[in-house]
Parts: structure tokens; sequence; C-alpha cells
């Protein structure tokens, strides 16, 4: 979750974002008709040579049919994991037909153990790859339907420190999930878009660790098993405004359940009430 500095610096952004969305209205373009549609949770991608900078993703159209990026969010998480999170991902449009849109998506997130940080301390690598099928479907004039399906797997190899001042233990850890992803966009003008999402976690794997450690007399001590969260919540519903000017483009909302992030294929069973805000332009 991001900070209370980092959200700030968000809200402050969009509350911008809106600003300029509002002042440039009257002669604003649509990103929710054509071929200039909404990408997010959807099977579209950004127009060919299209450029998107936000808050949650820098990304590129080299061609109509392919977005590749990088979620700035993963970066700004570095500075609070102590360790760089390199990631990068491409959507690939497979399928574009007036009734049906068909993309592939794909990701890849790593990042290394810090020697000493607030989560864990010790050295080693972690590799998430998500992978997703969306489809898109214009139900009528205004009301389009964004099926989505993720897998993710996650693996994790190292030595860490799990007590402060202890010997560090080999750790191993390797776990995956899969997640269905429901989306209404009702377009009410051509600035303004509606969306109601619904996030699931129907299947996932309990996390597989294995521990070894050899004490300071020498005893050797090992662990292998798996873990389980103590709240299953696995489902979310989210709603959205999304304003789209001319090159500005705010998202605003909120919803409550479990927290996901789409993209990565990350759950996070802790209900809680889920604020959404995004500002971005694409030019």
């Amino acid at each position: 979750m991001p900070s209370c500095g980092h959200g700030s610096i968000r809200t402050a952004a969009a509350l911008v974002a809106a600003g300029v969305v509002i002042a440039y209205a009257p002669v604003a373009h649509a990103y929710h008709e054509g071929d200039e549609r909404l990408v997010d949770g959807t099977a579209h991608t950004l127009r060919a040579g299209e450029v998107r900078v936000g808050l949650g993703e820098l990304e590129l159209g080299p061609t109509s049919f392919i977005t590749v990026g990088t979620d700035v969010e993963a970066w700004a998480a570095s500075f609070v994991l102590q360790a760089l999170v390199v990631n990068a991902h491409a959507k690939v449009r497979l399928l574009h037909t007036e009734p049906l849109t068909i993309s592939l998506y794909a990701g890849a997130y790593r990042a290394s153990i810090p020697a000493s940080g607030p989560v864990v301390a010790g050295s080693g690598s972690l590799l998430l790859i998500p992978a997703s099928i969306y489809t898109s479907s214009d139900l009528s004039k205004r009301v389009s339907l964004h099926l989505g399906v993720t897998y993710a797997h996650v693996e994790a190899d190292g030595e860490v420190q799990l007590v402060p001042g202890n010997d560090r233990a080999r750790a191993a850890l390797a776990a995956s999930a899969l997640q269905l992803h429901a989306m209404v966009e009702y377009r009410v003008s051509r600035l303004v878009a509606i969306t109601l999402a619904g996030h699931a976690q129907p299947v996932m794997s309990q996390p597989a660790v294995h521990l070894s450690s050899t004490t300071a007399y020498g005893d050797h001590l090992e662990f292998v098993g798996t873990v389980a969260p103590v709240d299953r919540t696995a489902v979310a519903a989210v709603a959205n405004v999304v304003i789209s000017g001319r090159h500005v483009n705010l998202r605003i909302g909120g919803g409550y359940g479990a927290i996901f992030l789409p993209s990565m294929g990350v759950m996070i069973p802790y209900r809680t009430v889920l604020p959404e805000l995004d500002a971005y332009v694409r030019f």
C-alpha cells in the first residue's frame, strides 16, 4: 500500500489533472469510443505511436495492436522496500472486431532481497510472472463488458534474517494463483465513463516454504511445509468515474474487499476500503 506521502502526492496530482480536464472539456477528444478506448483492465491497446505517462504506468504503443510499458508504482515501492523492483509488461491484441476484442498480457517483476530492509533482510531474489487474457465486448453504443483471467506465479530464493540479530536462514518460497476480473463500462458521454469492476481469486496454491539453518552450536534446523493466511477474503468490488480530456485523464472511485493488484496478479487477503485514484496523459 502506498505511504501517506505517496498518497498525498497522487491526490494532489489527480486534483490538478481534474482541473485541467474540466478546463479543456469543450475541446476535448474522447477516449471512450472508436479506437480511443480505456486500456486498464480491458483488451484494448494504445493507438500506434501513442504514449501514456501517469502515476500508475508508463506505456508506449509501437503499433496499434501492441502496448509495452512498466509500472511506476512498482518502481516507487523500491524506496519503501529498499530494494529495486525492476518490471516490464506487454499486451498483444490478437483479435479486434466490432463486437469482440481479445488480448494477451504478460509481465515480469524482479526484486533483490536487501541486506537490511524494513520487511526482510538478507540476500537473494524474488521473481513474479503474471499472465492474463482479456476480452472486451461492446454490448451497445454506451455499454461494454470486459472480462479477464490472470495466472500468476512467484518464486523467492535466498538467505534471510527473520529476526534481527539472529543467524540467517536459507529460504525458498513458491506460490501461484488464478484470478478472475469483470468490468462493466457505461459511457455517459464522449468525455465521461462509469466503470464497475469485480475481482475474485478462486484458486491459490498454499505457499510452499523451505527454511534451513544451522545454529551456533552446529545443530541443523529445517522446515518444509505450507503457510496459509488467516483472512481468506478473496473478492473485491470497485466503482470508478473516468474523465478523459484531450490529453489529460483522471480515474477516481472506490470500493471494498481484498486488495487486488490485477496487472501483477497479486491479492492481499485483507478486507478494507479501496480508494481508486489515477491520473495520466496520453499523447
